[in-house]
C-alpha cells in the first residue's frame, strides 16, 4: 500500500523544524532518507512511512494529546485548501466534505483504506475513515482520526459552517467523525 506525497509533506516539514525531538524512537533509518530528500506531492511513498511519520508527530509534538492533533489537522487542511482551490464549496459544507472524500481516496493506492460520507443533513455530516485491517494498533488509528477531525472542522468552517463541533466514535478499524455546525448567517 502507498500514499501520495501530498499527505506526508506537512509531517516532513514538522519533523524538519523540530530537530531536537526524539524522532529516532519512532522512525526507521529509511524514513530519514525520505525526510532528508525532496518530497514530491505527486510521488507515491510507502504507507508504513506515512503511519510512522504520523505516529511520531503525535507522540513527539502533540504529546499524545488529541486536541493538539486536531489543531495540526486544521493547519494541514489550510495547506490543502491552497493546493486544491475547488475543494471548498462556499455555503455548502457537506459538498465540501464530499469533495474531500473523493480527493482523499486518490491519496491512497492499494487495498485496505476507505474514506466516505456515511450520512449527512442540513447542518451535519458523518465521515468514515477505515484503516487497513492489518493495522493492529488501534491507538494509531484513533490518533489519525483526530487529525482528520481537525481537517474536517477546518473545511466545514471554510465552507461557511459556523461554530463546528465534532464527535469521534471508534468501531473496530473504522472511525466515524460527525461534524455539526450552525447555518451561515443571513
Amino acid at each position: 500500500m502507498e500514499v501520495k506525497g501530498t499527505i506526508i509533506m506537512d509531517y516532513v516539514r514538522l519533523i524538519r523544524s523540530n530537530k531536537g525531538l526524539n524522532w529516532d524512537k519512532w522512525l526507521e533509518p529509511e524514513d530519514w532518507e525520505v525526510i532528508n530528500s525532496e518530497v514530491l506531492a505527486s510521488k507515491w511513498y510507502p504507507y508504513a512511512l506515512f503511519r510512522r511519520l504520523g505516529w511520531a508527530s503525535y507522540q513527539e509534538v502533540a504529546g499524545g494529546d488529541p486536541e493538539r492533533v486536531k489543531s495540526f489537522g486544521r493547519f494541514n487542511m489550510q495547506n490543502m485548501l491552497q493546493l486544491y482551490h475547488n475543494l471548498r464549496v462556499p455555503g455548502d459544507p457537506v459538498a465540501s466534505v464530499n469533495k474531500m472524500a473523493r480527493i482523499w481516496r486518490n491519496f491512497f493506492q492499494g487495498e485496505g483504506t476507505e474514506s466516505r460520507i456515511t450520512g449527512s443533513g442540513d447542518n451535519w455530516v458523518t465521515y468514515q475513515m477505515k484503516a487497513p485491517d492489518k493495522e493492529a494498533e488501534p491507538e494509531k488509528i484513533v490518533a489519525f482520526a483526530y487529525q482528520l477531525c481537525g481537517q474536517l472542522l477546518e473545511l466545514v468552517s471554510a465552507a461557511n459552517g459556523r461554530n463546528p463541533k465534532e464527535k469521534v466514535v471508534s468501531e473496530g478499524h473504522s472511525q466515524y467523525i460527525t461534524i455539526e455546525w450552525e447555518p451561515p448567517e443571513k
